[in-house]
């Protein structure tokens, strides 16, 4: 059978499409992937509640960044050029690796790192008070590059990784810690006196063994240091205010004047009149504000979450152990309440997110 001129050319023409098919075929299945890559670790990276730490966390971001690298080359291996040509670029995206990696190496990667010594160490995590640099508050988030502390203020402090590396940080212990408070008097106020109303005060103030100390003989005043175990740190600024408070009252209702050996008042008083201001009824419950809970709220929030992944990962411990036993009934309850938890987390983890 012979062909027209018609049909040879539909022929070339089909054969030049599966041409250009075959051509084009791999690069365009290279950059499906690396869509697919892309968004399916976009999305991966924002169920982070569902993570069981943050350092998990770390590791997804820096798991989805090296696919994308890895997908890049790949792109490039598949795209139909000449040889010479893809030599070019990937040494230009190398090249281009390189340099981002050395213009940020004394931040983004220094960071990077610190960040992974952070958690390696577990110094501390969301929720807990810290102290450093002239700084103090509560860590409400802690990131690859960055550590997320509420001040006390109710604002939120963003602070470089290698900054709480580099530089002493104190860590409030969550089982208790020791608070203090100072007062001068005169020399003429016997001591003893001075102590039992002081320890009063560290009782009145819910102190546990609050014990006083003499810091200093000065030139017209002893300075007195009364301290005690707070068992409960999330109250630590209310606590403090309300030792000072104590401190007050009990020298009060013991005759003790605090004022300076120097204190000179231009009225004309009686010398039996002393400056000792009338006790008035303590405020009620309902007049006082949750000073800690309007500080610290997105801190709060940070330790929940913190303690729902902790508890999460309990529970996936002990059902490896049931699944191990063959208890199928057990095991499925565990599993509810796996989901549960995983709901939970990621609810309060959009709520810290959002919250102002």
């Amino acid at each position: 059978m012979r062909l027209n001129r018609n049909g040879l050319a539909g022929l070339a023409t089909v054969a030049a499409v599966i041409d250009v098919i075959n051509t084009i075929w791999p690069a365009t299945v290279a950059v499906l992937v690396l869509l697919t890559i892309y968004v399916g670790g976009i999305r991966y990276l924002r169920r982070r509640a569902d993570l069981k730490t943050e350092h998990d966390n770390i590791r997804a971001q820096l798991a989805v960044t090296l696919a994308v690298g890895i997908a890049v080359v790949g792109v490039i291996l598949a795209l139909p050029i000449e040889n010479n040509l893809r030599n070019s670029l990937l040494q230009l995206f190398g090249l281009l690796v390189t340099a981002v990696i050395g213009l940020s190496a004394t931040t983004h990667v220094s960071n990077a790192f610190a960040g992974l010594m952070l958690r390696s160490r577990r110094a501390f995590r969301p929720g807990d008070f810290i102290r450093f640099d002239g700084h103090f508050g509560r860590v409400t988030d802690m990131g690859l590059f960055h550590t997320e502390v509420q001040t006390e203020d109710r604002d939120l402090t963003t602070v470089p990784n290698l900054l709480l590396v580099s530089s002493p940080v104190t860590v409030i212990r969550a089982t208790g810690t020791v608070i203090s408070a100072n007062v001068s008097l005169g020399y003429e106020v016997d001591h003893r006196s001075v102590e039992v109303a002081l320890l009063a005060a560290g009782l009145e103030a819910e102190l546990v063994d609050p014990f006083v100390h003499v810091v200093e003989l000065g030139d017209y005043s002893v300075s007195y240091r009364l301290a005690g175990l707070l068992e409960s740190p999330k109250t630590l600024l209310s606590s403090r205010s309300r030792l000072r408070t104590a401190m007050i009252d009990a020298l009060h209702r013991a005759e003790i004047e605090i004022v300076s050996p120097t204190f000179m008042n231009q009225r004309q008083v009686g010398s039996n009149e002393t400056f000792i201001p009338k006790i008035a009824p303590p405020a009620t419950r309902a007049d006082q504000v949750d000073a800690e809970a309007l500080m610290f709220d997105k801190a709060d929030m940070a330790e929940s979450v913190e303690r729902l992944r902790d508890r999460k990962a309990a529970i996936e411990n002990e059902l490896k152990e049931v699944e191990g036993r063959g208890d199928q009934e057990l095991a499925a309850r565990l599993k509810r309440t796996i989901e549960t938890l995983a709901g939970a987390i990621h609810a309060r983890e959009r709520q810290k997110d959002q919250s102002p």
